[in-house]
């Protein structure tokens, strides 16, 4: 019994023995505990340690903010320098280079300045440009306009009386609508009588931009006539039978989402579906693949200032900045006023870098 004891003693003796003691600790070994590899450290180290790794902190955060600020001054820098040869070319070109625009007709300094805040890179993409109601433009969205690219804003239109001339939206002619909802439905929750219709006895043409895979080309529906015109700016004989198979579908869509109002006008046997569909040949034509949308804009807009033939060309670069121009000076921009103080902010800031304004935004 005293030998177990002792035992006893002897073993409880050893594990106390190898218990670590804080007042034993030597930073500079380690304490192998069961194969395990533990550092040894003491209080003073730990602060040492987080005033080390405190003080790389604040050198990072500060090479941080200066890399920040260089980051900072180099694209304001090079919003500058960008505007300065623009500048330069508008005033060498009399007025015919506004940036990507080289133009057939000059335009005026302060067209030049909107469309250099417009089409600036270093703009908030988005920044909205223009309001109509619910429909909005940003910059990411202008930047279709420019010359060469394929352009993909929706046509709007904005008239205090009853229209003799209709402008719809794409979507009328697109087969996903059938997909997302009933056309009853998407007529009533897009509020189709305020923004686009009017009184259909009145109405003269119905304009519908039409998308054809990569392409677009319009249809130009005369109500009193019965007949469909579609207005192609790059047609071949082989594309005609699937366009015609479009406006097909089209006109279907149309008497579903008019269905009262057409049966009100023209009595029950009026349906846009029996109109007869023709091919518009003499029309002005792009010579490119990234224009056909500026044309129809273009044909719309011939079309709704009583005009049945269009005029023998289009510019196309010019009607590209030109369009652009209006939309942000149209009367019923609900900006036109907010944006016209950006710009002069906006050219300030570029012309001299001292005087921006806390509120501008050059990047």
């Amino acid at each position: 019994m005293t030998t177990s004891r002792i035992k006893m003693n002897a073993e409880r003796n050893m594990k106390e023995e190898a218990q670590p003691s804080n007042q034993n600790f030597d930073v500079s070994r380690s304490v192998n505990f069961g194969g395990d590899i533990v550092h040894v450290v003491d209080d003073a180290s730990i602060n040492k340690s987080k005033d080390e790794e405190a003080s790389d902190k604040t050198k990072n955060d500060e090479a941080s903010a200066k890399s920040k600020n260089v980051t900072e001054k180099k694209i304001s820098v090079d919003s500058i320098v960008v505007y300065e040869k623009s500048l330069k070319k508008f005033i060498s070109s009399r007025g015919h280079t506004v940036g990507l625009f080289n133009l057939w007709y000059p335009v005026k300094e302060i067209d030049f300045e909107m469309a250099e805040f417009i089409f600036s890179e270093h703009q908030n993409l988005s920044y909205v440009v223009a309001s109509y109601g619910k429909i909005e433009l940003t910059h990411e969205l202008m930047k279709c306009m420019k010359p060469g690219l394929l352009t993909h804003a929706k046509p709007t239109r904005a008239h205090p009386k009853p229209p003799s001339v209709w402008f719809l939206p794409t979507q009328v002619s697109q087969k996903y609508l059938r997909l997302m909802m009933t056309i009853n439905r998407y007529a009533r929750e897009q509020e189709w009588k305020e923004k686009y219709l009017g009184d259909l006895s009145v109405c003269e043409h119905i304009l519908v931009p039409l998308h054809a895979g990569n392409h677009w080309f319009m249809a130009d529906i005369w109500i009193k006539e019965h007949v469909i015109q579609i207005w192609d700016s790059m047609s071949t004989a082989r594309d005609k039978p699937a366009h015609a198979e479009l406006v097909y579908e089209m006109l279907e869509r149309l008497d579903t989402l008019l269905l009262l109002d057409r049966k009100m006008a023209f009595g029950d046997d009026y349906q846009f579906v029996n109109c007869l569909i023709r091919h518009v040949f003499i029309i002005p034509k792009q010579d490119n693949g990234s224009d056909c949308r500026v044309f129809i804009m273009m044909y719309m807009e011939a079309l709704s200032k009583g005009k049945e033939n269009c005029p023998e060309e289009f510019f196309a670069v010019d009607e590209r900045l030109r369009i652009s121009l209006q939309i942000t000076h149209h009367p019923f921009n609900s900006l036109k006023d907010s944006i016209s103080t950006d710009v002069e902010n906006f050219i300030l800031a570029c012309r001299n870098l001292e005087t921006v304004k806390p509120d501008v935004d050059c990047k």
